[in-house]
This record gives structure tokens, sequence and C-alpha cells, in this order.
């Protein structure tokens, strides 16, 4: 049953040597604990000033939340579902200390770890720390319409995030001028638990067949297994230093000049390691150890030390106005990388060894009929292709360049600020930002053959693989078959007029509306998956050989007008004085917010056809999409004939 516990706030007043005092406030908010949701907060400050120099300042933040049935929820009637539970801890420290009447430094320290994890449900012990307990995912391919059962292949996963920063910043004044210097330490450990067809999917022809043969006996099934590390502890060391200064050239002139370094690590040289340290060892190799170490792991990826970002700025309030400010700026700054991407580097090969195990070899289903975890595999795993002769290359592949890096953002605005009377402020601002070596997910080694055959006057089959019993026949490197890499081709160009004004106490009123058009053209919005609605309808380009000017457009995140109101009203007293009627009329507000987005941009696509007995097989690379595409999807997009005709209509040249 559905209880609560009381909230309660406790202060109390502790006083230290020499008589210096400490307010310490621990406040515990409600705690709701029901079937469907769990939301709990803790938090406790100390704000302390031990002399008259310093200050030291605590605290500390506790969240817990618990989604049910979220993942899955169109299965529930099958059996499956999964929970979403997480959790979050936040501890933060800062002590500032004066040194004179012009240097004063801070010293902070932070850590947060935050926990996200796809388990449990509808099977409570299938969690992630414990995988034997999960079930496998059978499935049924024959023409029946039997109902798959059992666990998801994509389950358990999540992901714990810890993250570690030491920062000091120091502030000198003197005269006209104030320096900003410090730098920073970070620390992020990441260890993501998860691996796909890791419990096993078993697939047979239909349910009838599975009953009647029993699972021992079942001899035209097989096993998709999944053989690697579910747990990859990334983590990622970062540094920077920086220097600002602001200096009054004029009563009413200010110039700000700044330069930042950055130094992200390479987080994905976490699986360069591990795949170097498994295949150089016999008895834990995956890959025939007759191939190059080069040609079974993954290759390691260049440190960055050349992000230098400057800072400049102005700020200029006019003598002929002095209700008008004028402000300008140019910033680089540098993106860090997201894990989701090496995920999927993971998940492929070389680092995972996924194949497929025939039944009637001795895999399969144990013959008691088992589909936990840790039976399904210790039947199968004796059976899964390995060592001498397992080519890594032949696998769908997902990649990173060696020269992989961060991407990086200039910055530049100029607006105009003006007051009027004393209550109303307005402003006008252009912001444009230019994104270079943005992540762009690619088809780095597509199958050209089709197109080369249909047009030999515009590319020919001489450029391909012309070996047609290499893995490659047929496209451009014959070692490899399906590889996706994801490269720093994307860019993004972003400009914007952004308006707004602002009131304060005017007759009570409290107010910012804003107006912003704005216009957003890239080659890639999103490089880690394809979305098949708006954003990043289609992650991959059309021409796998012209990523770049040929997807030319409008982002996915293109919102041309944007509108946002927001308000606060205290309504005026209707009764004077301390009586009852005064406190049951006065002193109540009325507020508001109202948001208005335009549309959201996408790009047509066509559902993937590799039937050439029907005629409608697809020029872009078909076996390419069914791995990293999507399923369903093609990376081919419809030519509209016009823009009144029907979406399922198609402009198209006779060859």
């Amino acid at each position: 049953n559905p209880h609560s516990i009381a909230s309660s706030v406790t202060t109390e007043t502790v006083t230290g040597p020499g008589g210096a005092t400490a307010q310490i406030e621990f406040a515990g908010v409600q705690r709701t604990i029901a079937s469907l949701s769990n939301d709990e907060e803790e938090l406790g400050r100390l704000d302390w000033q031990p002399t008259a120099k310093d200050h030291l300042f605590l605290r500390y933040f506790y969240q817990p939340e618990l989604s049910t049935g979220v993942v899955g929820e169109y299965t529930i009637a099958a059996g499956d579902f999964v929970d979403v539970p997480a959790t979050a801890h936040s501890v933060g420290a800062d002590w500032s200390h004066t040194f004179t009447d012009h240097l004063v430094d801070q010293l902070r320290y932070s850590f947060q770890e935050a926990k996200v994890f796809f388990q449990g449900g509808a099977y409570p012990n299938c969690v992630s720390t414990s995988l034997q307990d999960c079930p496998a995912q059978v499935n049924f391919v024959g023409t029946n319409n039997d109902s798959d059962f059992g666990g998801d292949i994509l389950f358990p996963q999540g992901r714990t995030v810890k993250v570690t920063q030491i920062q000091n910043n120091a502030t000198w004044t003197r005269g006209r001028q104030t320096l900003l210097f410090g730098g920073e330490f970070d620390y992020q450990n990441s260890p993501n638990v998860g691996l796909f067809f890791y419990n096993g999917e078993p697939n047979f022809g239909t349910f009838s067949n599975l009953v009647q043969n029993g699972p021992g006996g079942f001899s035209t099934g097989y096993t998709v297994l999944a053989d690697g590390n579910p747990v990859i502890p990334f983590t990622e060391p970062d540094v920077a230093f920086y220097f600002q200064d602001d200096w009054k050239a004029r009563p009413n002139l200010t110039l700000h000049l700044g330069l930042r370094w950055e130094f992200f690590s390479q987080a994905l040289n976490k699986l360069h390691d591990e795949t170097v340290a498994r295949e150089s060892n016999t008895t834990t190799a995956f890959w025939d150890p007759t191939l190059a170490l080069s040609a079974r792991t993954v290759p390691a990826s260049n440190q960055d030390y050349k992000n230098f970002e400057p800072r400049i700025g102005i700020a200029w309030n006019p003598d002929f106005d002095k209700k008008l400010v004028v402000r300008a700026g140019y910033a680089i700054n540098a993106n860090p990388a997201f894990y989701n991407m090496f995920l999927l580097e993971a998940g492929g090969a070389p680092v995972t060894n996924t194949g497929v195990v025939l039944c009637g070899s001795g895999g399969c289903v144990p013959s008691s009929g088992s589909l936990l975890s840790s039976d399904v595999r210790s039947t199968n795993l004796p059976f899964l292709p390995k060592g001498a002769g397992v080519d890594p290359r032949v696998r769908d592949e997902e990649t990173f360049p060696t020269t992989f890096r961060t991407p990086y953002v200039q910055t530049y605005t100029l607006g105009i600020d003006r007051q009027f009377r004393n209550a109303v402020v307005a402003e006008a601002r252009y912001v444009g930002t230019k994104t270079t070596d943005d992540f762009q997910s690619t088809n780095h080694n597509p199958f050209l053959l089709p197109v080369a055959t249909a047009f030999p006057n515009l590319f020919p089959t001489s450029s391909l693989c012309q070996d047609s019993t290499a893995t490659g026949f047929g496209r451009p490197d014959c070692n490899f078959s399906n590889v996706a890499e994801i490269t720093n081709g994307g860019w993004a160009n972003y400009n914007a007029l952004q308006m707004n004004m602002t009131t304060q106490r005017y007759h009570g009123l409290n107010s910012t509306v804003s107006y912003t058009w704005s216009k957003t053209m890239n080659n890639a919005t999103d490089a880690f998956r394809s979305t098949g609605g708006g954003g990043s309808t289609i992650a991959y380009s059309q021409n796998p050989l012209d990523p770049d000017v040929a997807e030319r457009g409008l982002s996915g995140n293109d919102f041309r007008n944007i509108v946002g109101i927001g308000f606060t009203y205290n309504l005026p007293h209707f009764a004077g004085g301390s009586h009852l009627l005064s406190r049951a009329v006065d002193g109540f507000m009325l507020s508001g917010v109202y948001r208005f987005r335009s549309g959201q941009v996408y790009t047509p696509f066509q559902p993937l056809s590799i039937d050439p007995n029907n005629g409608d097989s697809s020029f872009c690379d078909g076996t390419f999409n069914s791995s990293s595409v999507g399923p369903g999807a093609d990376t081919c997009r419809l030519a509209i004939s016009s823009k009144n005709a029907p979406l399922n209509s198609v402009a198209y040249l006779n060859p």
C-alpha cells in the first residue's frame, strides 16, 4: 500500500573556535512510495564563515526515481516490459579566501553520481548485476504469426556516470582591470552495462513445431548469441585552464579578452586497450590468430591537445544615451563526445563476437527447456564460431578514425539593450554559431556494384573489389563487409534574431515576452541513430560518397519561429489592515507561461526493399541499411515531383 513519511526541516547553529558561527540546515522533503513511482529528495547545507577572510559552503543532494513499464509498454500483454530505476547523488563544496583587497581565490569541489538502468519489470530478477537470471528472447520466423516470448535482446542495460571536478578560480582587481584566471580537473568514470544478444535469441519456425519436437530435438532453428564483456568501464580525465582580462578602457567602454585551453582524453581508447589485451592472449582471443593484430582490434584514436578557445567581447554605454547598451562578442567552445556513439562500437566486431549457432550442431535451447541466460549461454557458447578461420571483418563493424576529435563551435553575437522609463527593458540581438568537425555517421565501405552496373559511365566497376570470393566484393575494400564509421565530417550553421522585452514591478506586473527567428543548416543532425521521423530522420547520407555538399539542408532541429511569454501579476489589494477580510482576499498572484514553436522538418524516405525478383532492389546498399540504418528504412530519399503531389508520389529520371 502507498504510504508517506512526513517532511521535516531542522536548522542548527554551531559555534566554533573564536566565536565563529555556522548555520546548518537539514531538509527532508516528503517521500512518497507507491506501486508505480518513487520520488524522493534529501538536501543538506553548510554555510560557514570561520574567519573574516574565509567562506565555506557545502551541499548534498539526493534524488531517486522509478518509472515502471516505460520501455515495452506495448508488449505488456505479451508479458514483457522494463522498469527504469534511476538515482542521483550530488556533493558540492566551495571555499573562498580573500588574500588582499585586490585578490580573491575560490576552490571548488564537486562529485556527482547518476545511475539509470533499464531492467526488472516483467522479470524482477533480470537486472544489470544478475544477467544470468535473465530470460532469452524466443522468436518464431514461420508464417503462423506466432507471438514471440521471453525477454528482450536489448535489456537489461544501463549506466553509472560518476564525475569528479576540482576547480580553482582567482580574481585580481586593480584600477580599471579585473583579471580572471584558473583551471579545473575533471574525471569521469562511466561503467556501461549491456550487450545486445548477450542472453541469446533462439529462433524457430513455429510454436507448434517447437512444442512437438521439444527444445533439444528441434534441428532447424538457430540461436543468435553475443560473446563479450557486458560491462564497459569508460574513464575520461579532462583538464582545462583559462585567463581573461576585463578592462574598463573608458567609463562607458569595457573590453574583454580571454583564452581557454581544454583537453578531452579519448574515452573510446578503452575499447582499444581491451581488445589488444584479449587478442594478445591465445586463450582469450576471439578471432583468427593468424590475422594481423590491427585486423582483430579497435584502433586507438589520437589525443588532441589543440583546443585553444579565445574569448573577445565589448560592452559600450554611449554618452548620448545612458539608457542604451551595445554588446558584442566572439568565442570558440569545444564540445565533448558523448558515449552513446562508443557503445555502438562496443556492441560490434571486433569488440564483440556475435554469431549464429544452429540447433542441429548441439546448440540452441537446453534439453531442460530452460530459457535463463546462464543455461542458454552454456549450451551455445561452445558452438559459437571462434578462433581459427573467424575474421571480424566479415561482421558488421562500427568504427572511429584515428583522427577522431571533439567538435568546436564558433559563436558571435551583437546585441542592443534599451531601457524605457524605470520598469521596461527591450533587447534585440543577433546570434550566430558555426560548428566544425561535428560527429557524422557514414557508410564507410558501401556496396556499390548495382550502381556501377546500372550507370557505368558515372561510376566504373574497376574502382570496386573484383574478387567475387572476397568479403568486400562490389565494395571499395575487399577485406571488409558492412562498416559504419562515425567521423568528424559534420557541420552546422545557426543564425538567429532574438528579441525580448522585460518588465519589472510595472504596476505589479513582472513579465518577459520573447521572439526568435532562426535558421539552422547542416549536413548531419544526429550521429547516433535514425529517428524515422522529425529530427534525424535518416542519420546516413543518401550518397555514401558525398556526405557533405549533397546533404546540405535544413537541420532536423530547425525551428524557424519561437515565441515565449511568461508573467506574474500581483493582484491589487481589495481590503486594508490586518483584519480577517484582508487576509482572505489580499495577497493573490496570477501567473502564466505560453510558448509557441513552429513545426519540425523531416526528410521523406522510402521503405527498404532488397528483393531483386520484384524489380525494386535499392541502389542505396540494402545490406548496410538492414544492419545500421534501422528496420525497414532505406537511405534513398523520395524526390517529390510537386509540392501539391501526395507524399507517396515519386519523381524519377529514366537512366
